[in-house]
């Protein structure tokens, strides 16, 4: 059974044209999580040079599980000497901090609750699925032409192809807990 999916997606409208869109999911990756990572362009112009030291990309990310938080991730100047130094800092809204009574946390349980209660605000509409299998059946038919799928080690973040899909563009993955 297939466990693993990598893929480059764009939006085709005027405000996301050549902006790509990387979407990987796997049953036996090496942590479970759901988070939406949009990592920002460089300047085109770094008026700091090589002094600053390195610069790490900005970035804001959307942790939906296990612990739902919001984190921007921005460059600035340290402030605890005079030298011109660059440094990452976050801002981190944390939800699972701020509602710690066990409801928040537990998405099959809010879920079954609102099943209980005939709440449909967390259901989709069959016309909804029906959308997203219109999207997503050409991909399964262009993957099922491509020949057999590429293995990966449980326990890892996937197989090697997933690297090289984002090496094409100078992309690599965000890997939850393994970076800032």
């Amino acid at each position: 059974t297939e466990t693993f999916v990598a893929i480059r997606a764009h939006i085709d409208n005027w405000r996301w044209s050549g902006v790509p869109f990387y979407l990987r999911t796997g049953k036996r990756m090496k942590k479970r999580c759901a988070e939406i990572v949009v990592e920002y362009k460089p300047v085109s112009h770094n008026v700091y040079g090589d002094a600053a030291g390195p610069i790490q990309p900005n970035r804001l990310v959307i942790r939906l599980q296990p612990e739902e938080s919001i984190q921007l991730t921005l460059m600035s100047k340290r402030l605890d000497n005079l030298e011109m130094q660059l440094e990452p800092v976050t801002l981190n809204i944390s939800l699972s901090e701020k509602y710690n009574n066990g409801y928040h946390s537990d998405a099959y349980k809010r879920l079954m609750l609102d099943a209980a209660a005939n709440n449909p605000a967390l259901f989709i509409h069959r016309d909804e699925v029906r959308q997203a299998w219109q999207w997503v059946d050409p991909i399964i038919e262009r993957w099922q032409s491509k020949g057999a799928p590429s293995l990966y080690r449980a326990g890892s973040w996937g197989p090697e192809d997933a690297d090289e899909l984002l090496e094409e563009n100078k992309h690599v993955w965000f890997n939850a807990g393994e970076q800032a």
